[in-house]
Formats: structure tokens, sequence, C-alpha cells
């Protein structure tokens, strides 16, 4: 399935008929797996030669024993799959991201075999000590300590090859979460765990990681007992001794889903939901700028992602889930930044037989986006479809048939799509087939391919 994506050089733009100056990104979209399991949630990240990993769990229903992590690639130009855990404890949110000398690092959480105290450890492995295509258990390294739960791990490498942690304690009946951070290298291992938080009384929850190109260790996630959102911390090392500090945001909204970036300049990008708007704040060389909306307010429940995206010109990707009718159209969507701005929400796709279930987002240094998600279905049971959207810049938006050629069957199929309301039809993807569908098709049938 083929679909369009039009990134407009004005902010806010990509709606409306096609401007001549608007850049043009079209993905080929692929079903991956449909059967009879729960494939989910997904993370995705695109190599320097434009390859696409995936890694992702499966397991029986939503929650079993029999959850395990696999990993996926086109590197050879099929796509390929590996079984990468095999036990019988959960293995959960897997987290993969390729650093800049093009090794893929994996990280997510685990049970403790049934003989051991209830709870989870992190573990983790990377490309350089054995090709995910071919890793197992015996290539997992143990970075947390089987003495307390451990999850949600997520991972940034600096330039050194260091690989750096954040996740938070999973207490059971005990104090309140805490956000803690660690390392990793091939030579030293395992560095020491640092207490990031310490407090019985407040919870904190699901860390986000990011190393900027001066070694600095940035990490963001909430703080607070809500159910549904809290306030936003955030933490870096830029100190004196590497110790970390609690830096003000100048933020005094509830926040839920953060995700952050450090750009190549420095310049740090934190991103989260807040109430039923998606929004970011970003570092400006004396602290924060103020909140920046970047879907309508009250419009758009963004949920269900992994991590953002830096392109290699340091534009930013952000993909979401939205399931809220009521508040707008359910779909994955994903933003994208250009040179003045931030795109819509582009709506990649929106079908799910029951809910989005996860998104993820990266972008390879040859520009090449990719985003993989996942649809829940419930056939004998409860089961997740894994799909996967890659841009292709050599496809023709104007060809709806897909022969090749820009003629009178595109124009008629394209009659047919808009009478029927079907989606292919909402050219301008903003989730609504209307006139200015109409028109952006006929600026697009009349440039041809």
């Amino acid at each position: 399935m083929r679909i369009p994506l039009r990134i407009a050089t004005g902010a806010m733009a990509a709606v409306g008929v096609v401007p001549a100056a608007m850049a043009q990104l079209s993905f080929q979209t692929e079903l991956l797996i449909q059967d009879t399991m729960f494939n989910n949630p997904v993370s995705v990240a695109v190599d320097p030669d434009g390859a696409v990993h995936l890694a992702y769990t499966s397991q029986f229903s939503t929650d079993s024993t029999s959850k395990e992590v696999w990993y996926a690639t086109n590197a050879t130009g099929d796509w390929e799959y590996n079984q990468i855990t095999n036990n019988n404890v959960r293995e959960e949110f897997p987290y993969l991201m390729i650093d800049s000398s093009g090794v893929l690092h994996l990280t997510f959480h685990t049970g403790f075999p049934d003989s051991g105290p209830p709870g989870n450890q992190v573990r983790y492995t990377n490309s350089a000590i054995r090709p995910l295509i071919e890793a197992g258990e015996a290539d997992l390294i143990n970075i947390s300590p089987d003495n307390v739960s451990y999850i949600l791990p997520k991972i940034d490498v600096d330039a050194d090859g260091v690989v750096h942690f954040a996740f938070q304690t999973q207490r059971f009946g005990g104090p309140r979460n805490d956000i803690v951070y660690t390392t990793w290298d091939a030579v030293n291992g395992v560095g020491p765990l640092v207490f990031l938080t310490n407090n019985s009384a407040i919870e904190n929850r699901e860390p986000a990681i990011a190393v900027g190109p001066d070694g600095v260790v940035h990490i963001a996630y909430e703080e607070g007992n809500g159910v549904f959102a809290n306030p936003l911390v955030y933490q870096n090392n830029d100190t004196p001794t590497g110790d970390f500090q609690t830096v003000g945001t100048g933020l005094f909204v509830n926040v839920a889903r953060v995700g952050i970036l450090a750009d190549s300049t420095g310049k740090v990008t934190i991103g989260f939901r807040n109430d039923d708007t998606f929004a970011i704040i970003e570092s400006n060389g004396a602290g924060f700028t103020p909140m920046q909306d970047l879907t309508a307010r009250g419009q758009f429940r963004a949920a269900f992602y992994d991590k953002f995206a830096l392109g290699p010109d340091d534009k930013r990707y952000f993909a979401f889930c939205h399931n809220i009718a009521s508040l707008g159209q359910p779909g994955v969507y994903l933003i994208a930044e250009t040179e003045n701005g931030f795109t819509e929400p582009i709506r990649m796709e929106g079908n799910a037989p029951q809910s989005n279930v996860s998104a993820s987002v990266s972008v390879g240094q040859n520009g090449t986006v990719a985003v993989g998600y996942t649809f829940s279905d419930f056939r004998t049971t409860v089961v997740a479809d894994l799909y996967i959207a890659i841009s292709d810049d050599d496809a023709c938006i104007a060809d709806l048939n897909g022969d090749g050629v820009v003629d009178a069957d595109d124009f008629f199929l394209f009659l047919q799509l808009f009478a029927a309301g079907d989606m292919r039809a909402d050219i301008n993807s903003d989730g609504v087939i209307d006139a200015d569908d109409f028109f952006a098709y006929l600026t697009l049938f009349a440039q041809g391919c």
C-alpha cells in the first residue's frame, strides 16, 4: 500500500492544494506479520545504508510467559527474522537504536526465572557482539542486578561507544519507583547503578535518555502519583564532577509519555503529551523555550510510542498512536520538521480493527524514514499485527494503480475512492476527504511522473 506524505516548506502547512515548492515523500507500507500472536510493541532503527531493523515482542494474548523478543531486518533485500530470547519468562518493551558507527543496540526487560524473586531485569546486546539476525540467549548481558525489579530501559550511545541506560525500579508493595542510570562498554562492562531519585512518597516513571555531542547525558521523566500524567523532571550531568543535577524547564503542567532528543549542536528537545495535545519544549542556551503545541488543543491523545528521531540534518520526527475517536480520527500519525516549522499531524494509517497499539520512528543517515506500528485485533484471541512504512523517493503518488503510468485509469480510480470516502483519497493526509484532496490530486495528476 502506498501512503502519500507531503511535507510543506511553510510552518504547519501540510494541508490544502499542493504548492509547487512542496517536497513530496511517499511511503510504501507492508504488513509483515499477521498471525495468532500479539506482536507488540515494535521499535525501529534505520542504518546508514537505509536498511530497516525492527525489534518486537511476540506472545499468546497480551501477557504471558510465551512473550519473547524477536528481531527483523530487510538488509538483504528480503525480510528475515530471528527469535533472540527463548525461555519460560516474559520479555517486554524492546528498545532498538543504531549508533553513528552503524552498530545496532538492543535492550529490554525480562522476568526473573521461576526460581528467583518476582520482578524484572534489564538485558542488552549489540550487533558487534553478534549480528542480531544470529543473536540468542548466550549473547545477552545482564545490566541490572536481580535483587530489585527494573523495567522500561532506554539507551543512547556516546561518541566513544559507551552505552548509557535509563530505567525505573518496579516496587511490589513497597516504596515508590525510582529512576536509575548506568553505563556499559566492551572494556569496563556494566557501570555502577546511579539512583537519580530516592523518594519513597513520590512515583518516578518512564525515563527517556539522550547523549549530546559533548557527552552530556540528558534524562527526562515523570514525577508524581498521578495515574495518567505528572510533572516533568529533567536532569543532566553537565557538572564539574559529572554528577546529575535537576534543571528547571519552566514547565508547570502535567505531562505523559516523555521522550527526549539531543541534536548535533547539543540542543535538547523534550516531547510529551499534555492533556490531549502533543507538545515540545527545547533548550535555548538560557533554559527552555515555552511549550509549543504540535497538535491542535484537545484533538490528539498521543500514546504508545517508544522514541523520537533526528534526520541527518537534525530535523525532528515524531510518530504516535491516537485512539480516542471523540477527539479526532484514530490512527498512527507522523509529524515531521521542515525548514520553517512542523507539519500538521499526518495520518499514516488508521484502520485498526480494534486499536493502534504501538508506533516507532527512525531516520537513517541517507534520509530514509521508517515508521513501524502495530494494530490489535480479535480473531481466536487478542492479536497484534505488525506493519512497516518506509519512505520511497521513487514512488509516484499520482500513479494510484501502481502500473507505472499516470493516465485516465488513475484519475477514474481516484474519483471512485473519493466518492466512496476511501482514505486512499486523503491526498493531503489530514484525515478528511474533501475538496482540498480533489484539487491536490489534480495538481499531482497534471505533473505526472
